[in-house]
């Protein structure tokens, strides 16, 4: 006579759900264990993409962008970066870029979701940029002009802690962001 077996609907779950979590987090970097980027990049003269221009501003060389070395509301002081920076939701950022353009007559604007990764370095964190180029950048997530893919309530963020962008950001949230002009 056969026996069918009795399966346990609630341990194959577990089970399952145990499994897909552990390939989940099997699939992300862990970078707790990356070194900070003041600790790895030591000196102003070492090799990087950016030529430090004068204003606090410094260019993007394989880019072509010119991008603000602090966030907007600071100020370049001796090499440092100055005062608070100005967090506006996405759209009063979007507005202040649009104000910069037209009183500077400079394409000052937002950068895109995919120029923001190019400013950040891959071999450090906290955060994820070269010090002698973004002195004092906070650990925060930036604004970016990209809208991301879902409900119209989103847009595009770069977290400065390891320089990956998340497109779901609440675009009402005040963030500190930075400019970029292609010249």
């Amino acid at each position: 006579m056969l026996v069918k077996p009795k399966f346990n609907k609630a341990l194959l779950f577990v089970r399952g759900a145990g499994l897909t979590l552990l390939l989940l987090l099997g699939g992300c970097g862990d970078q707790r264990n990356q070194p900070e980027c003041g600790d790895v990049i030591k000196s102003r003269l070492d090799k990087h993409d950016f030529e430090i221009l004068d204003g606090g501003v410094a260019l993007h060389k394989p880019t072509g962008l010119t991008v603000t070395q602090c966030a907007v509301g600071q100020r370049m002081s001796n090499y440092r970066c100055r005062g608070e920076s100005l967090k506006m939701t996405w759209d009063e950022a979007m507005a202040y870029a649009e104000e910069v353009r037209e009183k500077t007559g400079e394409a000052w604007r937002l950068p895109e979701k995919g120029e923001m990764p190019e400013f950040f370095e891959n071999d450090c964190i906290n955060p994820a940029a070269n010090p002698y180029v973004f002195p004092d950048l906070e650990v925060a997530n930036f604004w970016t002009a990209s809208k991301g893919l879902h409900q119209d309530q989103f847009r595009c963020s770069a977290y400065t802690y390891q320089g990956r962008v998340f497109c779901r950001q609440i675009r009402t949230l005040p963030q500190p962001f930075l400019l970029v002009r292609g010249d």
